[in-house]
């Protein structure tokens, strides 16, 4: 049922100033059955209290095949001959080595060995 009245300036102002959080405050946006301390578990159990499919599981895409499919680029593809093909060999974050990977293609560790 929705009322309809009239409010004055003020106190149209003061409502809407309820809603406003102090400096400093958060919203939190996810709470109950949604917050984000064993959430799996509590959603599983809802959904079979309440006798629903469950939900598919996550499907994790690779990032070439989402750059792929979204924009058409192939992100292992050589920018400047546009023929070969690129491979990662190590990950740096701000300048420091996190990762390496050891090559899948052997004509590269061959080349490697051959250069000097």
């Amino acid at each position: 049922m929705h009322k309809e009245m009239t409010l004055s300036i003020a106190e149209f102002n003061r409502r809407f100033e309820q809603h406003i959080l102090p400096a400093g405050f958060v919203k939190i946006r996810h709470y109950g059955y949604l917050k984000n301390y064993q959430r799996t578990q509590r959603l599983k159990i809802l959904f079979e209290t309440l006798k629903l499919p469950a939900p598919p599981a996550k499907v994790e895409v690779q990032v070439s095949v989402r750059m792929l499919e979204k924009h058409g680029i192939d992100i292992h593809q050589c920018p400047v001959c546009k023929t070969g093909r690129m491979e990662t060999i190590a990950t740096y974050r701000k300048g420091i080595l996190c990762k390496t990977y050891q090559s899948v293609n052997p004509c590269v560790e061959t080349q490697n060995k051959a250069s000097p």
